[in-house]
């Protein structure tokens, strides 16, 4: 998910309006449109309460001039705050897009959509899944081998979370790390537990974020068998 910069410009555009027409009115404008008099040829007639009249008339009112100052001090303080809010707003967008590209990896995971793969990962991605018992190499290797090993086990799920996400200083690329509990049935009825961590490199790419690395970090496991390939 993306935001789109051009309705971010059209947003500050409109409160750029707002603030140019906060300022350009009057307060405590109590001019008036008096009616024409019942003669012929008479015209409409403005009364001001400006102290433009002169004695005997009593001066009732003031009326204040427009203050540009003012106004450019807000204006500037606005287009401030809209380039500091636009940076953060990207930053949300990115990191909402990652987690919901580690989301749906492990969703095709479970429901062996292993194709789904090419989607998520770079095509020079590196993965590695040897310290779960599994093994390392290119995106194709990881596809053809998962479609393989993974049929042994007919239930399992991986459930993420504490996704943490850090950026370079360009914001095209970054680390994370997401803890996995996976537990797993095998074809015997036996279900074991494994308690892992992702750890991730990821890339912004012309199609959005994905994944240039996922290395799996072991952490527990529960009546695991020594080898899960």
């Amino acid at each position: 998910m993306r935001l789109d910069y051009v309705t971010l410009r059209k947003v500050a555009s409109i409160k750029f309006c707002s603030a140019l027409k906060l300022h350009t009115s009057l307060p405590d404008d109590n001019s008036s449109l008096v009616p024409p008099d019942p003669i012929s040829n008479s015209e409409v007639k403005r009364t001001n309460a400006n102290g433009s009249a002169g004695l005997p008339c009593v001066r009732v009112g003031n009326r204040q001039a427009f203050y540009l100052g003012r106004a450019f001090s807000d204006l500037k303080a606005l287009f401030f705050c809209y380039k500091i809010s636009f940076m953060e707003l990207q930053e949300i967008s990115d990191r909402m897009e990652i987690e919901k590209l580690v989301t749906n990896y492990a969703s095709a995971v479970d429901q062996k959509q292993f194709h789904r793969f090419r989607d998520f990962f770079t095509p020079d991605c590196f993965i590695d899944y040897t310290k779960a018992g599994g093994i390392s190499g290119t995106l194709e290797e990881i596809i053809s081998y998962l479609e393989s090993a993974l049929k042994h086990f007919p239930n399992y799920q991986h459930m993420i979370s504490n996704i943490s996400i850090d950026f370079d200083e360009s914001n095209n690329s970054a680390i994370g790390k997401v803890m996995c509990f996976n537990p797993m049935e095998d074809k015997k009825g036996k279900v074991f537990f494994l308690g892992m961590w992702y750890n991730d490199k990821y890339q912004r790419t012309k199609d959005g974020w994905k994944i240039s690395e996922r290395i799996e970090e072991s952490s527990w496991s529960l009546n695991a068998p020594i080898n899960t390939k």
